[in-house]
């Protein structure tokens, strides 16, 4: 494949990556974590205080997102009861947040907007580099499969477009490794450390690439005569202390030198956290404790065919090819994979986002060791995850492959961010019709978006009361008769009563909406009315 061939289809790559991840940006209200992290980078950007939420996440990947909100001027509502107290439990924050998005001199959706296409543009760096490294590895074929691969990825186009911490660390996690496989010139160690750095001011979970490091290390000492002479060398050992003297120096930067007690304080509260367990759905079942078969379920079933199949096909090919960089593709991924199973904390696919890169770039070397006629075959797995994305957008966050049954069927096996994450709010404010608006709905939503900013009269059935908004406690008037309820509660994941709605299993929704959130029409089901007027404490007048 000549160069201008290859930079032709790059371009497309990276165009349509960005049309299919716009579909998604304009088609959902904010997604439950979304307003914090959105509000969280730009309180720290205007105050440099990491307070607000720097005992949950590092800032860099909310601060990222934010940084285009500098130009709007939005209003920091410094006399919210939150700001005043400065303490920041998980409700001030909501809370907070809630004002800064729906309440500001800026529409919620400009913000969000800002903030996702922030998103996009590191997705798009992602998949440059994944095409760079295919190149190097490989040439010209495999850079043109990875970049393939990536762009058409439910994944990243999913992740890619929301505000959130679990792209930046994917992102830097996967480039790490890569400034780790040219760590011979000091202008690797230095990609490695300021990864490194930026890795660990994304997500707390990167403590994960130390341990990863001393395993692949022992790895490749073991499988590699020449490395175990170069580690007897004293120069391998000074880039080591390169590349953590690069990422402490970056983290210093990020928290502007006195904010890193807070980094320290965040590391120690996530580390608890990941002992105590959250709650979860699995297949029927309700745990806080998580499952060893969560994750591998979410990678078979949440991975396209096409990917799939070209990660076995290059299993096979790199087994008879013996490629020396293999395991730098394999460990990272599998590590992070294994420890992601032990986890007591499963509430998602994304907490294996980090992988795909891994995997995407496996894929693509692997292939483009097929020759000639064999080169037809990846192209056609391009061509069908091509037209699987097509028919999918914008859907993205909900996508599930052919095997599982496809999206449809997603929410019988998982909730939560594999579903429904609360990006189904404006999807339903635009199938409501003028009389369901006017006389309302029984809303039992899980997400923090505000109904009132889609036009949605509703009465409360059931949902978090973390943002503390209690006007539709007020609306007296209203007689609802249509129910609309958030999958992630049909299966009444955080609810302590866990058949608090399994008698709506028994009836049919008249419409499923982006697969996430489920309208029912009880006009004619005075038991069902009567069964929401309880769930609710909602009695209409007259």
């Amino acid at each position: 494949m000549k160069g201008k061939l290859l930079l032709g289809f790059g371009v497309f790559f990276i165009f349509f990556h960005l049309y299919l991840g716009s579909t998604a940006i304009k088609s959902f209200s904010p997604t439950y974590d979304e307003p914090v992290h959105l509000t969280a980078g730009y309180v720290y950007w205007k105050t440099g205080d990491f307070r607000f939420n720097g005992f949950h996440h590092p800032p860099f990947g909310e601060m990222w997102a934010a940084l285009p909100l500098m130009s709007l001027k939005p209003l920091v509502p410094i006399t919210h009861p939150a700001w005043l107290k400065q303490t920041w439990s998980p409700h001030d924050q909501y809370q907070f947040a809630d004002t800064f998005l729906f309440r500001n001199r800026v529409s919620h959706e400009t913000l969000m907007k800002r903030g996702r296409w922030m998103q996009m543009g590191l997705s798009v760096l992602l998949g440059v580099i994944l095409c760079w490294m295919g190149y190097v590895l490989a040439g010209p074929f495999a850079a043109f499969l990875a970049m393939g691969f990536w762009s058409f990825s439910p994944t990243f186009l999913a992740h890619g477009t929301l505000v959130s911490t679990d792209l930046s660390f994917s992102f830097f996690y996967f480039c790490f490794f890569v400034g780790l496989l040219h760590w011979r010139s000091w202008k690797g160690s230095i990609l490695a450390g300021l990864s490194l750095g930026l890795c660990l001011g994304s997500k707390f979970l990167a403590i994960a690439l130390f341990p990863t490091v001393f395993v692949l290390l022992g790895w490749m000492w073991w499988r590699h005569r020449e490395i175990r002479k170069e580690l007897r060398q004293r120069g391998p050992y000074l880039k080591f202390l390169l590349i953590i003297g690069v990422s402490f120096l970056v983290l210093l930067i990020l928290y502007q030198g006195d904010g890193l007690p807070i980094f320290w304080g965040g590391l120690k509260r996530i580390i608890t956290r990941a002992q105590s367990g959250r709650s979860s759905y699995f297949l029927g079942e309700h745990q806080t404790t998580g499952w060893a078969l969560y994750f591998p379920f979410l990678f078979l079933f949440k991975t396209p065919l096409p990917l799939l199949l070209g990660f076995l096909s290059s299993l096979v090919l790199f087994y008879q090819h013996r490629k020396g960089y293999h395991s730098l593709l394999v460990i990272p991924p599998l590590l992070l994979f294994v420890l992601a199973c032990g986890s007591k904390v499963q509430i998602g696919h994304r907490h294996i986002l980090a992988v795909y890169p891994f995997l995407i770039l496996f894929a693509a070397v692997g292939l483009s060791l097929m020759k000639g006629r064999g080169r037809i075959f990846p192209v056609f797995l391009l061509g069908w995850l091509l037209m699987e994305m097509w028919f999918v957008k914008p859907h993205f966050l909900s996508y599930f492959n052919e095997m599982s049954g496809g999206p449809k069927k997603g929410y019988q096996y998982v909730t939560d961010s594999n579903v429904d994450w609360g990006q189904g709010l404006k999807l339903l404010s635009q199938e409501l019709d003028q009389e369901d608006l006017k006389k309302g709905i029984f809303l039992s939503y899980f997400g923090v978006a505000d109904p009132n900013a889609y036009g949605i009269a509703y009465i409360d059935v059931g949902s978090d009361a973390i943002t503390g908004r209690t006007d539709h406690r007020e609306r007296s008037g209203l007689h609802p008769t249509k129910l609309a309820i958030s999958v992630t509660h049909y299966q009444a994941t955080y609810f302590a009563d866990k058949n608090i709605f399994a008698w709506l299993k028994e009836k049919e929704p008249s419409k499923k909406i982006g697969h996430s959130i489920f309208l029912y029409d009880f006009k004619d089901d005075p038991s069902s009315l009567k069964k929401l007027m309880m769930l609710s404490g909602y009695q209409p007048e007259g």
